[in-house]
């Protein structure tokens, strides 16, 4: 999921200092939901909340999406959320 982002790196930074500062932007957004669902602030209903992460703008929206859907979801809802644009 996080394999290029060439074009964006001419800021000064290497391919690999970009990757690992956009993977460390994922996970710790991942980790906010967690703690977010853990203090149950959705309410009576967390439990039933599809949560993920998105990017606009991106190809790889939707791998973030679903990577993100997984981690923060029973596998039930992963799994409904993941296969939502299968027919």
């Amino acid at each position: 999921m996080f394999e290029h982002d060439r074009a964006i790196s001419s800021d000064g930074y290497t391919d690999e200092e970009w990757e690992q500062n956009r993977r460390q932007f994922f996970e710790a957004a991942v980790a906010a939901f967690v703690r977010l669902k853990a203090e149950n602030v959705f309410g009576e209903r967390t439990k039933e909340v599809t949560c993920f992460v998105s990017i606009s703008d991106d190809d790889r929206a939707e791998d973030v999406e679903n990577w993100s859907a997984q981690l923060l979801n029973t596998p039930e809802l992963a799994s409904a959320f993941v296969d939502r644009y299968q027919q």
